[in-house]
């Protein structure tokens, strides 16, 4: 994903099973007659209000009984009425996770995500198909070459936490093997994309390296954030092996607002008495403009702010927040800023406990 998607979501975080996702995928055989095979004779509707963005997914090159990394379709709803949709996989040798099926409102979007799992060499295609009212509405072709090679890698797809602007992941590694056991393996590039870095790490595969027969090397990707957005990139491998270039996604969020304190606590405060205001600081850490659409406050509590409507790269706001309990005991709340950072919103979380008339108010302390 781009700016201004948060892909992972999705997959983000169901994670890949290596099969198509329960329940959302199904195989339809043509009708046959004493046995022979018909051709389908139903024509796809034409569906100018169902558009899929790519058309079609081309997967090239990848080993033989290895997994590539994913890739994905975003399908919207540019009609004026809602639509029902039914999404049918006709790609034996492609995974799919499907977003789709189900209601799709007007103006909405979902997701496809596809990985192409051959189990022998050649050319394989397939289709996913998008079904309303029991007719094929939009068609999305897939495609990929499936070549004998000695190098696998132990992940193709890698996605990291959400992590604010400035900083540094852990690392996540991979594993890139030879299985030859006479061929050495020449790696000609790694291409690592801006907002991502290699880290230094023992047996690392490098740019004019060497991989022996039957031998492997490392790869230890980092996320280092240097702008807000949703991010989707992909480590390219070039190497001397007939699957070259070997590719592996990745994806990260980067989020430029930081607030002070994750959470505000009162002591006990006299039911109906307003506790002592508290503050916390809303800064932009990133380098651009954060839209501020709404600062929301739920429970026993009120806010007052400084944000305004936006805050500019390196700025920062306050918000005060009051702690007017309404019934004795614990009593729980949150201020909610939304915005256009890729999070979409920020929580402080407000505690405080609210004490029956007469009995005298606390100072603030920490509740369990």
């Amino acid at each position: 994903m781009k700016n201004g998607l948060i892909f992972l979501s999705l997959v983000l975080l169901s994670g890949w099973s290596g099969s198509p996702a329960t329940g959302s995928v199904t195989h339809e055989p043509p009708p046959t007659v004493a046995g022979v095979s018909l051709p389908q004779t139903t024509e796809p509707v034409a569906a100018p209000d169902l558009v899929a963005s790519p058309a079609a997914l081309e997967f090239g090159k990848n080993p033989v009984k290895s997994t590539s990394a994913p890739q994905f379709v975003t399908v919207t709803n540019a009609g004026k009425a809602e639509l029902i949709i039914k999404v049918v996989r006709e790609a034996p040798d492609f995974d799919l996770v499907d977003n789709c099926s189900g209601r799709l409102a007007v103006g909405s979007s979902c997701e496809i995500g596809a990985r192409f799992a051959p189990p022998e060499a050649g050319i394989h295609k397939g289709n996913v198909k998008l079904v309303i009212d029991s007719q094929t509405a939009l068609s999305i072709p897939l495609s990929g070459n499936a070549v004998i090679s000695p190098v696998t890698l132990s992940e193709t797809y890698l996605i990291f936490r959400t992590a604010m602007v400035g900083t540094t992941s852990l690392p996540q590694g991979v594993l890139l093997t030879n299985h030859s056991d006479t061929a050495a393996l020449t790696i000609a590039n790694i291409a690592v994309p801006p907002d991502f870095r290699i880290a230094p790490v023992q047996s690392q595969c490098s740019s004019g390296g060497v991989v022996a027969p039957l031998a492997s090397c490392s790869l230890n990707v980092l996320f280092v954030p240097t702008k807000m957005g949703a991010l989707d990139e992909q480590v390219t491998i070039t190497a001397s092996d007939s699957a070259s270039p070997h590719v592996v996604a990745l994806q990260g969020i980067a989020t430029a607002i930081k607030v002070s304190s994750p959470s505000l606590r009162w002591g006990p405060v006299a039911i109906g008495a307003l506790g002592e205001s508290q503050n916390f600081e809303v800064n932009n850490v990133g380098t651009a403009r954060v839209e501020i659409a709404a600062i929301q406050v739920k429970g026993d509590f009120s806010q007052q702010n400084t944000c305004g409507k936006e805050l500019l790269p390196q700025q920062s706001c306050s918000i005060t927040v009051r702690f007017e309990p309404k019934a004795a005991g614990k009593r729980t709340g949150e201020v909610v800023i939304r915005d256009s950072d890729p999070t979409r919103r920020q929580n402080v979380f407000l505690i405080g406990a609210g004490a029956e008339a007469g009995r005298p108010s606390q100072p603030r302390s920490p509740i369990p």
